[in-house]
Order: structure tokens, then C-alpha cells, then sequence
């Protein structure tokens, strides 16, 4: 029996399930992490200091809420301002997308937004205390899952007569429905490329580091869940991380076959003796 390839297999094997345990472990460290903060202050209440109500921790349906006082409740101590990206955008679709009566694929569907579909978007997260539209969700109870008015198609709004007329059918136009988070991402991505100003130095000013469009996509299109929780409110289920996702299951299976090819190897040699 030659050592060297049961030496690899058994090293390849043990590194394999080393990553799968690191990798696990660091997602159960960053959640205990973020559970941590809300079991150090309590569960968030019901009222606020000001009277005002916790929707989230008071488990309202997102179709009874009122976006406005959720808002303000969430960013009543910042500068929301600041942060102020651009008007209303033409953009192209790059991905199907498709809203749903509720969180779930298999629910009744809303509407369908095919690929290759020019849409307006709104770019001003400030419109947020308004009426969730386009890649600016709120968060839902369940991960992966965001609340929002869907994407109007250029082709189904008439000329308006003014900037105001066309934010109102813009987002006053479609029924809010529930939309897969990864999918916004992806159309926020494909935004951030097709718009000639760079939102890049403006993540750099709020975060101080220098992402991608991707990395940028991801930030804005979560912002609000980030805001939720800095101020106590709301810990969404979007901004944990998932322990047993893709990586950990497939460096699982790889070193549970390399460490079985390894014993097959051993066991062969043995016989042979």
C-alpha cells in the first residue's frame, strides 16, 4: 500500500470537515453575537418611550402596519438626509421577478416582472417612511423574504404632468406583495451598474470601507434591517447568518468522501498483505 496517497486523502478529509466546523461555527459565533445584544437589553418593548408602537414585536401583519410611524420610530434620532441617493431611475430588469401574496414560493402569485423589463426605480431611501417600493423592502418574520410595491413598468405609466404625478403612480401604483430578498439584491446590482453616479463613496462615508457594486447592493437593500437593529427595535431574521448553508454541507460531504476513499484505500491494502 503506497502511504502518500492515503496520507492525502486522510489530510484533504480532516481539512475539508476542519473548514465545515470553522465555517458553522464562526455563523453560530456572529448570530450569538447579534442575539446577544437583545437579550443584554430585553426583549424590544411593545412602546416606545414616546408612546409609540412596536409593530414587529408586537407581530402585526406587514399588511395592517403603518411604514411611516415605523420609520420614524427606527430613524427619529438619524440624519436619514445624509444619506439621500438619487431620483426616481429607469433601469432594465436583469432577473424574473415575482411577488407573492405571502412568504412562500408555492403561495399565490402577485405579479411577475419578466427579465429584460424597463421599470422605474426610487433610489431615495427617505421614501421608505412612506411606502416600501422597489429594492427599498422592509423585513418580514421570515428570512428571506422582503415587503414591497412592485417595480412599475415604463411602459405601463402614461406622461405625467409633473415629478409629483409620477412618484404617486409610481409608488402609490401596485399592491405590496412579498419578494424574494437575493432577487432585489441582484436588481440592485444591476442598478448601481447601469446608474453613471457611483454610490461606492457614499458606503466608504457611512461604513468606511470601499465595496463593491455587489457589496454595495447588498448594504442598501438590507440598510433598513441594519437601522432596526442599531436602535433596538428589531432584529431581522436577513441579517443572520445561515450556519448550515451551501459551504458547510458541501465541506461536510467532501471530507466524509475523501476520509471514506481513505479507509477503502486501507482496508485494500490490508487485504492484499
Amino acid at each position: 500500500m503506497k502511504k502518500l496517497p492515503v496520507l492525502l486523502l486522510l489530510l484533504a478529509g480532516v481539512a475539508c470537515l476542519a473548514a465545515a466546523v470553522i465555517h458553522c461555527g464562526a455563523a453560530y459565533f456572529y448570530n450569538y453575537g447579534h442575539l446577544g445584544f437583545f437579550q443584554r437589553i430585553g426583549a424590544p418593548p411593545t412602546r416606545g418611550a414616546e408612546g409609540e408602537q412596536n409593530v414587529y414585536a408586537a407581530g402585526m401583519p406587514l399588511e395592517e402596519m403603518d411604514f411611516g410611524q415605523v420609520f420614524y420610530a427606527v430613524t427619529k434620532r438619524r440624519d436619514t438626509h445624509a444619506i439621500l441617493l438619487a431620483d426616481i431611475q429607469e433601469i432594465v430588469l436583469p432577473c424574473t421577478v415575482r411577488y407573492y401574496t405571502e412568504p412562500d414560493d408555492s403561495g399565490e402569485l402577485l405579479c411577475e416582472l419578466t427579465a429584460g423589463t424597463e421599470v422605474y426605480i426610487d433610489f431615495d431611501l427617505t421614501d421608505l417612511w412612506d411606502r416600501p417600493y422597489a429594492c427599498f423592502s422592509y423585513p418580514t418574520y421570515s428570512r428571506g423574504w422582503r415587503y414591497a410595491a412592485p417595480f412599475l413598468p415604463t411602459a405601463d405609466a402614461g406622461p405625467f404632468r409633473d415629478s409629483y404625478e409620477r412618484y404617486d403612480v409610481i409608488k402609490y401604483g401596485g399592491t405590496c406583495g412579498y419578494v424574494r430578498l437575493e432577487v432585489l439584491q441582484e436588481v440592485m446590482c444591476s442598478a448601481l451598474e447601469q446608474q453613471e453616479k457611483s454610490y461606492q463613496d457614499l458606503v466608504k462615508t457611512m461604513l468606511g470601507i470601499t465595496p463593491t457594486h455587489r457589496e454595495t447592493a447588498l448594504i442598501l437593500t438590507q440598510i433598513l434591517d441594519w437601522w432596526m437593529y442599531s436602535s433596538g427595535y428589531y432584529v431581522s431574521p436577513d441579517i443572520y447568518h445561515e450556519p448550515w448553508d451551501g459551504w458547510t454541507v458541501g465541506l461536510l460531504a467532501a471530507g466524509g468522501v475523501l476520509l471514506a476513499a481513505d479507509g477503502a484505500l486501507v482496508l485494500r491494502g490490508r487485504k492484499r498483505r
